[in-house]
């Protein structure tokens, strides 16, 4: 019998059903919505759903990822999977053409331009930057003096006595030119350079000293809350879309090496895996856009993507929040560096996206007046959006990609897809209730005036049933019962850092002195 099975990339329950598939040895044909999103209308017409991963044997449709593991621990699954059930053998055994595996190149958009990778020669050894960084991490740690990089370096690469200091005071140069080693006293001007579009390197004019009394950082130890800081962005910078979508792919194919077959990620593997610092240092290249600069839907489809990039990258480098105290916290400080101006979560859902309205549990708006970040801001909230965006808790919706020409559209979808979940909206009949997610509690004024515009906003969404249902509770409005259910703020993550505030004077001086502007 043939499977087949329709996915999204970076989708934690898609990983989950295709693992459970592939411990059984069975093959299967996987259409992936993002490589081939004109196959979503195919799917939708067979299950009658747009939430991922909807999982067919032959013609028969088995569901989602938690359908087919009650299959199997009902012991079913393997009598489905051989065709030898008793709802499958009198069925037709033409498979329908709707399931056919794709046929032809994925419907991409434009891949990532070829970059310059720079190298550094010495003793006959030959390391790119990104694994000499790695290196001098490794042994020294982010801060360190420069008879000490010296003296670390002279020993890994065996060098003479005679010899050392000429040697790695022109590899030392060299990283100082790259934009990923910096002159400790030079830290504020070197966080400007890493910001500035203008690609202005005042390190250029540095020349290393390797005596005790010149301290050394490496460019992430600067502002450790921007997680692009691991160089200045020197090489060509590609259209925003083309960079994070190309950065999202990067990603999520490393994280797949690191989730198992329950769909959790071994976030600390992912971390110490060489890709993830060459990841880390290709979001670099986000230095040199400008949010304020990007058309209307190329800024949304850029800030949603932006986003959820965000997320899995900040769980991978500097941990996943447990406490509330924490989580605000991270959502408040954690972000990118984008065209010399610092963006954090909190800046990009609720001063971008949310039309800069303020962030629930906080005093004042995310951008305040004056600051230059207020030309991202969006002219319209969609409240689509939150269906759009992750903060990788389990009640979020799963990460999609969305483009300029159709963002709109994709967001459309993505609502529809989230709110067909009954964890998501739910509806009793008999007692007039339905059950939201909580997110429209926290964010109810994106969907309407009260409770009961909110529901109609959602009802837009609904599909079937479920659409006919909120018909009736919203023809008596007065008698309606609206109840938020809990939110989980569990993740996919099996093992990962716990992010604690940060403490860095830098940061505070970044956030609060500059305006954000580094």
């Amino acid at each position: 019998m043939e499977v087949t099975v329709f996915s999204i990339s970076s989708c934690r329950f898609c990983d989950k059903a295709k693992r459970l598939l592939k411990d059984r040895g069975v093959e299967f044909n996987e259409i992936n919505l993002d490589d081939y999103p004109s196959r979503r209308k195919d799917m939708l017409e067979l299950a009658d759903a747009l939430s991922v991963p909807q999982i067919f044997v032959g013609n028969k449709h088995l569901g989602g990822a938690d359908d087919v593991e009650a299959l199997d621990q009902a012991g079913k699954l393997d009598a489905i999977l051989a065709g030898t059930s008793e709802s499958q053998t009198a069925g037709p055994k033409q498979l329908d053409p709707r399931l056919a595996p794709p046929q032809g190149p994925p419907e991409t958009r434009p891949e990532a331009s070829p970059r310059q990778h720079e190298t550094f020669e010495c003793n006959g050894e030959s390391r790119s930057l990104v694994e000499l960084v790695r290196l001098i991490r490794d042994k020294l740690g982010v801060e360190f003096s420069g008879s000490n990089l010296v003296s670390t370096l002279a020993k890994e690469y065996e060098l003479a006595k005679s010899e050392e200091t000429t040697r790695v005071t022109s590899i030392a140069t060299g990283l100082i030119e790259a934009g990923a080693l910096a002159p400790h006293k030079k830290a504020r001007d070197f966080v400007a350079a890493a910001a500035s579009r203008e690609n202005a390197a005042p390190q250029q004019q540095q020349q290393f000293r390797g005596d005790s009394n010149a301290k050394y950082c490496l460019l992430e130890a600067l502002q450790p809350s921007a997680l692009n800081n691991f160089r200045v962005w020197q090489d060509r910078v590609d259209d925003p879309l083309v960079v994070v979508i190309a950065l999202k792919k990067q990603l999520s194919g490393i994280l797949s090496r690191y989730r198992g077959k329950d769909g959790l990620v071994d976030y600390v593997g992912a971390a110490a895996d060489s890709e993830f610092a060459r990841f880390d240092e290709a979001t670099c290249e986000l230095q040199r856009l400008s949010i304020p600069d990007m058309a209307e839907k190329t800024r949304l489809a850029f800030v949603i993507n932006l986003y959820n990039l965000l997320t899995l990258h900040a769980f991978t480098k500097v941990g996943v929040p447990k406490s509330n105290f924490d989580r605000t916290d991270f959502f408040d400080f954690v972000g990118y560096t984008v065209g010399g101006l610092f963006y954090s979560f909190n800046l990009l859902e609720n001063g971008i996206l949310r039309v800069n309205q303020k962030t629930p549990f906080h005093l004042q708006k995310a951008i305040p007046s004056g600051d230059p970040r207020q030309r991202a801001v969006l002219s319209t909230c969609n409240p689509a959006l939150h269906a759009c965006i992750s903060c990788g808790a389990s009640s979020c919706p799963p990460i999609k990609r969305f483009t300029a020409e159709a963002v709109e559209e994709e967001m459309r979808i993505a609502a529809q897809a989230f709110f067909e979940l009954d964890e998501n909206c739910s509806i009793d009949l008999a007692t007039q209730t339905i059950t939201l997610t909580k997110i429209l509690s926290w964010y109810q004024a994106d969907f309407g005036a009260d409770a009961v515009q909110a529901v109609r906003t959602v009802r837009g969404w609904l599909r079937g049933k479920k659409a006919a249902d909120a018909d009736i509770l919203l023809s008596k409005p007065e008698a309606m019962k609206v109840v938020y259910a809990d939110y989980d703020w569990s993740t996919d993550a099996r093992t990962a850092k716990t992010y604690v505030k940060q403490k860095s004077v830098l940061r505070i001086l970044a956030h609060m002195t500059f305006g954000g502007r580094i």
